[in-house]
């Protein structure tokens, strides 16, 4: 074999050589690629305090997050008025707090009115509770008020009182609807 026979197989045997790192090196890039993909599409923004709204929110219906994902059933919104939110423990309720102006029947100025409805009514009992809550958003109380029923797309308006007039703002913990 003469020089130059082997020199010609050296550069075949380093352009292989650089061959097989471009391929591994794509081959990684392809890989995390992949991985940061499957990773951020599974990282779904789940809603922090479940069920929870404040007096003071404004958004809009339920959860605005986009949701891509096919086996997820994403419950009708379609008969709740504008400006009430949808209870997420009961896609059959839906609320929203009145808005100024309207007064309380007692405690004027420790009182939070809601506006309540239900698309298939609670025929044997309608229930909220909210949580009264102090200038840093710690809960010092709590209010409730019932229904002994509510009929299908009936509304109801319910006051919840801070008899102690301690509260700077208030939260929906809870609502039953039977």
């Amino acid at each position: 074999m003469t020089d130059e026979d082997a020199l010609s197989n050296l550069r075949k045997a380093r352009g292989a050589s650089k061959g097989k790192k471009i391929f591994f090196g794509f081959a990684t890039f392809f890989i995390a690629i992949v991985v940061i993909a499957a990773i951020s599409g599974n990282s779904k923004t789940s809603p922090s305090s479940q069920g929870f709204a404040s007096a003071a929110d404004t958004s809009t219906n339920g959860d605005t997050s986009a949701n891509t994902d096919s086996s997820v059933t994403v419950p009708d919104t379609s008969w709740i008025p504008k400006g009430f939110y949808q209870w997420s423990n009961d896609p059959n309720v839906a609320f929203r707090w009145a808005p100024d102006g309207y007064s309380c029947n007692q405690y004027e100025n420790s009182c939070y009115k809601a506006i309540f409805i239900s698309q298939t009514g609670c025929p044997t009992q309608f229930y909220a509770a909210i949580n009264l809550l102090d200038s840093s958003g710690s809960v010092i109380d709590y209010s409730n008020a019932t229904l002994p029923n509510l009929l299908p797309m009936q509304r109801a308006t319910l006051d919840f009182e801070d008899v102690n007039g301690n509260s700077k703002s208030a939260q929906m913990s809870e609502i039953t609807c039977d």
